[in-house]
């Protein structure tokens, strides 16, 4: 392994920190971004799918009374 261990260089620890958070606060707002167009593809599909599931067990049931 290296001699150069980032944890006992305060600067480097508090750079590679800061780093740390900025790339996770830049990949959040993608996401949010990118969940912002597609949500009402989402929930549209879910409403499908949730009705497919209600009508299959609805006729599951008829099909068989006891």
């Amino acid at each position: 392994m290296s001699d150069k261990d980032p944890f006992k260089d305060p600067f480097r620890w508090f750079l590679n920190a800061s780093l740390f958070v900025l790339f996770g606060l830049v990949a959040l707002s993608l996401a949010v971004n990118v969940l912002r167009q597609i949500w009402p593809w989402l929930f549209v599909i879910g409403i499908i799918v949730g009705g497919v599931i209600v009508a299959l067990k609805i006729w599951k049931e008829r099909r068989e009374p006891w």
